[in-house]
């Protein structure tokens, strides 16, 4: 059995699914934390307005590889699981950044970096409201991991 005690984060879409594509390893945030763990990555309810325009650009189609326009990005739903590595100061990492993470972030003076490795990718999205900052989401229970995520390597 696994617990399922882990706090989630609501990212807006397509970032969600980059993010557990294993393309965006580097969340951008404007506040800190001292956390360090298994995080949840919730897509937000509602997809970014600029939705469409992104799905027209070049890296992001091929940070998420198969994606097809008739088959929309989840949301409002926990895709998978993440280990929050790191957690520093943006400017501190930006420098360091190839050309496609830096495409895929968005660097603000004062935001944060979150370092994120992929741990577990949901095989079935699994519905749930989301919140702001770092919330629990409402599980019914313990489910064993075998019956509900896959291993990404």
């Amino acid at each position: 059995m696994t617990e399922l005690l882990v706090p989630a984060l609501t990212v807006q879409q397509p970032w969600a699914s980059l993010i557990m594509a294993g393309a965006k390893v580097w969340e951008w945030r404007n506040w800190h934390t001292e956390y360090r763990g298994l995080l949840w990555i919730h897509a937000a309810k509602e997809p970014p307005v600029e939705l469409e325009v992104l799905r027209r650009e070049e890296d992001f189609r091929r940070a998420l590889g198969e994606w097809e326009e008739d088959n929309p990005l989840p949301c409002g739903k926990l895709l998978g699981q993440v280990e929050l590595l790191d957690c520093c100061l943006a400017k501190v990492v930006w420098p360091q950044l190839t050309e496609l993470e830096r495409e895929l972030g968005t660097f603000r003076h004062g935001n944060y970096a979150w370092k994120l490795r992929v741990v577990e990718v949901l095989h079935e999205p699994w519905a749930c409201p989301g919140r702001r900052g770092l919330w629990y989401p409402p599980f019914p229970g313990k489910v064993r991991s075998d019956q509900r995520l896959w291993p990404t390597f």
